[in-house]
């Protein structure tokens, strides 16, 4: 989907973080998520890390289990799905409303077991905050992942967090 400079949604969402997103920030920071790091959780929000270039993903509570005992896991890689988002945001428009879109145009089951990649000029301008956002609504969808490239605001975020020497770019 490409979404041009033009947005006519009517979309009134706002952007506050709520509780349950602030828990997945804390916890990025608490588990010390990284780019390229892979990470399950048996909440279906683990896709949260996603906005960090790390592949995340919700699992039941067997496959726990099998990753927390075995310490591997067994994962079919996903299909993906190029998010194009080109354009500023209107005003009172933001991340939230960006991904109820989308979500709303590929359905409740319209990216099942797929990673969706956000890419563009809109996209590249989002605080980490957005990403996080973002990245946790994936599953609305169906989705397996959410993923955001690695760049400056990844690298100052990293940095807040003390670990500046864990950026990694990743496209």
């Amino acid at each position: 989907f490409v979404l041009g400079s033009r947005c006519n949604m009517s979309c009134r969402f706002c952007m506050s973080v709520e509780k349950d997103l602030e828990d997945y920030v804390v916890l990025a920071n608490l588990l010390r998520m990284n780019p390229g790091d892979l990470a399950v959780g048996a909440d279906s929000h683990t896709c949260t890390y996603g906005a960090l270039g790390a592949f995340a993903t919700g699992m039941g509570s067997t496959d726990i289990a099998i990753s927390v005992v075995l310490g591997k896991n067994w994962f079919r890689v996903p299909e993906t799905f190029r998010i194009e988002i080109n354009g500023k945001l209107p005003k009172g428009v933001f991340a939230k409303d960006l991904i109820l879109h989308i979500i709303g145009k590929l359905g409740v089951d319209g990216a099942t077991y797929k990673a969706l990649e956000f890419h563009g000029e809109t996209v590249d301008a989002l605080d980490m905050d957005s990403r996080l956002t973002m990245a946790n609504m994936v599953v609305e969808c169906g989705a397996k992942a959410g993923l955001f490239k690695t760049d400056e605001i990844t690298r100052r975020f990293l940095a807040e967090m003390g670990r500046a020497d864990k950026f990694r770019e990743i496209k």
